[in-house]
């Protein structure tokens, strides 16, 4: 797999906060529904195709935060926009939601 950047929940907080980043929520459906850190851009791994990512608002020198549950899948979709030549820097959120919660950050339920 390709060498993957990961950054803190607290950095992503930074970077949403001064409108650097957008951030991206590979988790499936149901999990989106319970809940989801509020202004996530829903894009689920399993249906992920480079042309939703190509169509986000990505302004100025934007860089995409992508997050899961763990870390894990969106790992994964990082790798998969970085060996697809994606032309947007894509950062994983190092311990997904879970992390970002634990980290005393919330999340909107429901």
């Amino acid at each position: 797999m390709t060498n993957v950047i990961s950054i803190n929940p607290l950095e992503a907080k930074s970077l949403l906060d001064q409108k650097k980043a957008l951030l991206v929520d590979v988790r499936e459906d149901s999990e989106f529904q319970e809940e989801r850190i509020s202004g996530s851009i829903h894009l689920p791994l399993s249906s992920m195709k480079i042309d939703d990512f190509q169509a986000l608002p990505i302004v100025d020198e934007q860089i995409l935060i992508i997050h899961c549950r763990s870390g894990m899948r969106s790992a994964k979709a990082c790798a998969h926009l970085q060996e697809n030549n994606f032309h947007i820097q894509a950062v994983n959120l190092a311990g997904g939601i879970v992390a970002w919660q634990q980290s005393g950050l919330s999340v909107a339920k429901g």
